[in-house]
């Protein structure tokens, strides 16, 4: 009787090349270029990250594959000794342990949901924080406000308008 194995080969990762400069049909000012390349930067960074994830899920796959496969050995050497009382057992057992694989089943896919489900909302906001960085640093090179500071702005000349409707309104008092 012949058995399998399981086996696991990790690739190694590929070897980061530099990014290709792309020539665009128009010139891009050196504030934005700058920006832009971090912002690649920032990027490519998380996708590393993700890569390394993804590597860690891989490698735990493999250890749950590895353990079924001892399992299945194990079983086929019983049943290779004693047929009939395996099949009494399996009823036995069988009945008891659906129910709890169909949990297990149930409770490492929720398990395994939330941790991708983190993950990648970690991810999203790491490369948000990362573009938003980098939009504000370029409209700041160019003297750009914000809209937190147009609010402020807003603020301040309400407040002014203010000031001088009560000073106009005070004044046309006294001239009357």
């Amino acid at each position: 009787m012949k058995t399998a194995t399981a086996t696991t080969t990790r690739k190694a990762a590929p070897r980061r090349k530099a990014a290709a400069k792309t020539t665009l049909p128009f010139k891009v000012p050196a504030p934005i270029e700058g920006a832009v390349k971090s912002a690649v930067e920032r990027v490519e960074n998380a996708g590393e990250e993700a890569k390394q994830a993804v590597a860690k899920v891989q490698e735990s796959v493999a250890s749950a594959a590895a353990s079924a496969a001892q399992t299945v050995k194990k079983t086929s050497t019983r049943i290779a000794k004693d047929p009939k009382a395996f099949v009494a057992g399996v009823v036995e057992d069988g009945k008891d342990k659906a129910g709890d694989l169909a949990g297990k089943a149930n409770k490492a896919a929720t398990d395994a949901k939330k941790e991708i489900k983190g993950y990648a909302d970690g991810l999203q906001k790491k490369v948000t924080v990362a573009v938003e960085k980098a939009v504000e640093t370029t409209l700041h090179r160019f003297n750009v406000p914000t809209h937190a500071e147009l609010q402020k702005l807003t603020r301040k000349v309400d407040e002014l308008s203010k000031k001088i409707d009560g000073l106009t309104r005070s004044r046309a008092r006294v001239s009357k």
